[in-house]
């Protein structure tokens, strides 16, 4: 009920972050209808799935050995099953965004495009510059071969105006009375219970944010448990795509500044710790990061500047896919995703056809 209350976020009130989708759907009481909301993101969802996939199977494809046995690393990692469990996330636009951004090769287009996207998208939720915005950035740089002044001033230009636009909208608040007349006006529409903390962030701002976050590090130990567990099944791959991209762009003679930038793309969703409380969704959202940071850069040099990975970090890489595989994946909530053989899915998907269960399933809580 998280992301669907977010869905529903309007401007009725006054203007509020996060509340661009509630507006445009107002007009429509089916699509604001939770099944409408669930076949939207499933929608989005597998758009996002297939793009993946086309950078999976593009490494797969290679002549090269090293980049075939990280694309079929990263097909094995637990984060693609939490991508799904991000259904109807803001975090499923942003990742789109990022998707389009790599498809268009013209400097002025992607320019033209992204900015417009990418700030509407920030209407919808402002944490989407931190998570996605510099992995589009080192992109868009990467792909100039001569960085011009013109091509600077552009750059700068955007990152700019993105950035007094996720200030803005990260402060964008509403007094608590008008949250509650908020909830209980749209708490009409639906027969589920909307999540009560969801509507709380409406009414926070972006100081407040902070201020919580650090009493939350500080004073609060049960986070670490599931923080611990999270970064055992993410960390690795992230260090694994960061020290191939370092090899890839330190052979090619890069000026610093591009690594710097590789490392800001890659690891930019680990920056929400200090604002937001889904600690495995920023680790394993730098998965993903880190991952398209690494094809980025193979999409920019191909596979003549690698080498083969060696035989002792073949072994290791063994035992991560091994990890994968095996372990649970730790979602939001304290829930848990079962890995191989799924056992907890087959027998939901069985029962769905059995008619024991519904589809999709929908709980209070989640």
């Amino acid at each position: 009920m998280w992301s669907y209350s977010h869905y529903l976020f309007n401007y009725d009130y006054d203007f509020v972050k996060r509340g661009l989708l509630g507006t445009l759907i107002s007009s429509s009481r089916i699509l604001q209808y939770y099944d409408a909301f669930y076949y939207l993101s499933l929608v989005l969802l597998i758009i996002n799935a297939v793009l993946i996939y086309r950078l999976v199977t593009a490494m797969l494809r290679s002549s090269s050995f090293t980049f075939s046995v990280v694309a079929f690393l990263f097909a094995t990692s637990q984060s693609l099953v939490y991508l799904a469990h991000l259904i109807g996330y803001a975090d499923q636009i942003g990742l789109l965004l990022v998707m389009i951004s790599l498809s268009i090769k013209n400097f002025n287009w992607q320019i033209a495009l992204i900015t417009p996207l990418f700030g509407l998208a920030l209407f919808v939720h402002e944490g989407l510059f931190i998570l996605f915005y510099p992995v589009i950035l080192f992109s868009t740089i990467l792909r100039l071969e001569i960085v011009t002044k013109k091509h600077a001033a552009m750059i700068l230009l955007q990152m700019l105006l993105l950035l007094v636009l996720t200030g803005l909208m990260a402060n964008a608040t509403l007094p608590i009375p008008a949250v509650e007349q908020m909830k209980a006006s749209l708490q009409t529409i639906t027969p589920y219970h909307l999540r009560d903390e969801a509507f709380e962030v409406l009414s926070t701002s972006s100081i407040e944010n902070l201020k919580m976050m650090a009493e939350l590090w500080t004073q609060r130990g049960d986070v670490y448990p599931s923080m611990i567990s999270s970064l055992i099944l993410t960390v690795p791959l992230i260090i694994i795509f960061m020290i191939l991209t370092f090899r890839i762009l330190g052979q090619a003679k890069l000026g610093e500044y591009i690594k710097i930038l590789a490392v800001f793309g890659a690891l930019s969703p680990l920056l929400m710790h200090l604002v937001g409380w889904d600690r495995v969704r920023w680790n394993n959202m730098a998965v993903f990061t880190s991952f398209i940071t690494l094809y980025i850069v193979f999409d920019k040099f191909g596979t003549r500047r690698v080498r083969d990975f060696l035989s002792y970090e073949i072994a290791i890489i063994c035992g991560v896919c091994f990890l994968n595989v095996s372990a649970s994946a730790a979602l939001m909530d304290e829930r848990k995703a079962d890995g191989f053989p799924f056992k907890e899915k087959i027998r939901y998907i069985s029962e769905v056809f059995k008619g024991t269960r519904e589809f999709p399933e929908v709980t209070d809580k989640y």
